[in-house]
């Protein structure tokens, strides 16, 4: 009888040689990675969602060696964390930073909703990816009046919170953070976890905690 779950686990296979995964989108530039055209930041979009990973922190991935690579493609790495190719042809291993965004997830729930593996795999695609990818196209809607506020207080970080955030994991993070939508109830609830004492010189335990605290967060408010 024809299953009604999905996820991660049912994305379409990677490809099985090393030589033949896609080249990259861009290049990085001072830390930064660019699109060379916007038609490579759509067919990352498109990708992303396909591979259940944050469009935008994908960098924040764990670097998979090449050795690890294609022992992994090759069907003979055994029992790994969910991994991933970014734009820069590079690939990852998932964490916590790198989840896809809440709002992704409900898409791809309510696209999912009622059908059967069978049919997804019929499809040839994950669904909801076309409009998904449609979605980020349209630009944002304008204000209805240039006078209205278009944040509200209850909608707006504490400055405490983004004091910490910038000084402990830097600017980068802290634009991702501020834009990616994260809840903000979310994010007063984990901040403090960044100013805990590290136990040794160069850990990012605290770092890691935060970004678990968030997802988790997420997930609660997501029901």
């Amino acid at each position: 009888m024809a299953s009604t779950s999905y996820g991660p686990q049912h994305r379409p296979p990677l490809r099985p040689q090393a030589d033949q995964q896609e080249p990259a989108a861009g290049r990085w530039v001072d830390g930064q990675f660019t699109f060379a055209t916007p038609e490579a930041e759509e067919a990352w979009q498109r990708s992303a969602y396909q591979q259940a990973v944050n469009e935008k922190t994908w960098h924040l991935g764990d670097k998979i060696d090449d050795q690890t690579r294609d022992a992994i493609l090759a069907g003979i790495g055994g029992a790994t964390r969910p991994m991933y190719q970014g734009p820069d042809g590079q690939y990852y291993f998932q964490n916590a930073r790198t989840l896809e965004d809440p709002s992704a997830r409900s898409h791809r729930a309510q696209h999912v909703a009622g059908k059967t593996i069978d049919q997804i795999a019929a499809a040839g695609k994950i669904p909801g990816e076309d409009e998904y990818v449609a979605a980020r196209r349209a630009p944002p809607p304008k204000p209805a009046n240039n006078n209205e506020r278009t944040s509200s207080p209850e909608n707006e970080i504490a400055g405490s919170a983004l004091e910490v955030i910038g000084r402990t994991l830097g600017s980068e993070e802290l634009t991702w953070i501020t834009a990616a939508g994260v809840p903000t109830e979310c994010i007063e609830r984990c901040y403090r976890i960044l100013e805990r004492p590290r136990t040794s010189a160069g850990s990012d335990k605290n770092q890691y905690d935060f970004y678990k605290c968030l997802a988790d967060c997420e997930r609660s408010l997501m029901g």
